[in-house]
């Protein structure tokens, strides 16, 4: 085997770590398990460096954590917008593109390119 094929990693990941940290925390959450959801959240924090742990006493709390790092870390890769889209997000906070992002509702059904389209 050469040194070329030992460093190179012939699967593709579907999930990363992180994301499953991530689900298994929404699952918690929605039970009412927040100290364990924060858990979860803190394992992927610490893996980056990140140590502040929050203390959340409701789901709305902890979807406002949630959201925070899967932002972080879904930094530039277009899942964000499928999160916001299954949950359904209204607005987008702290959104630099206020006429867009505010109003999200309306814009998770994007418009056929005119190069796909007959007409």
């Amino acid at each position: 085997e050469s040194y070329v094929e030992a460093v190179e990693n012939p699967m593709i990941p579907i999930f990363r770590l992180s994301e499953v940290f991530q689900i298994l925390a929404e699952v918690e959450a929605l039970d009412g398990n927040f100290d364990i959801a924060l858990d979860y959240l803190a394992e992927v924090r610490n893996a980056r460096g990140a140590y502040r742990v929050p203390s959340v006493s409701d789901y709305q709390q902890f979807m406002t954590e949630y959201m925070l790092e899967a932002r972080k870390e879904n930094l530039c890769e277009g899942r964000t917008f499928f999160l916001y889209k299954r949950l359904n997000v209204e607005n987008v906070e702290n959104s630099s593109k206020p006429g867009f992002y505010r109003n999200m509702r309306e814009g998770y059904v994007l418009p056929i390119p005119n190069s796909e389209s007959p007409f």
